[in-house]
């Protein structure tokens, strides 16, 4: 029964690991104990949240594992100004742009602070 809301320095949390390492199974687990708003939606100190790191590092079992908590909110943004779905099409990988516009939630017109967006 580890606490999934602890952080580091960095105010990473084990979803944020697992998802940088791309860790589905460990993603899984957590939910299945702490599917909370502030442990799915936490955001680092760069203001990433787990689902925008997996995205980024293309992850797509990280990322349709996220996808299946009530709690996730894909629209957060970061430092950059990028939300999750952003994060995917930079990636240009369509495999992880499916599931984030499949759960009905994604700001499709969202842009960056460069101006940049996912179409």
């Amino acid at each position: 029964n580890a606490d999934a809301s602890l952080v580091d320095v960095n105010r990473w949390n084990v979803l944020h690991y697992a998802a940088y390492y791309g860790h589905a199974e460990i993603v899984r687990s957590v939910l299945a104990t702490s599917d909370r708003p502030e442990i799915v939606n936490a955001q680092n100190s760069r203001e990433c949240t787990p689902c925008a790191i997996a995205a980024h590092g293309g992850h797509k079992g990280v990322v349709c594992a996220l996808m299946k908590s009530k709690h996730v909110d894909v629209n957060i943004r970061d430092a950059d100004g990028r939300t999750a779905l952003l994060n995917a099409a930079y990636t240009g990988v369509v495999a992880l742009i499916e599931p984030i516009v499949a759960i009905g939630k994604a700001k499709l017109d969202a842009v960056d602070n460069n101006g940049m967006s996912a179409v």
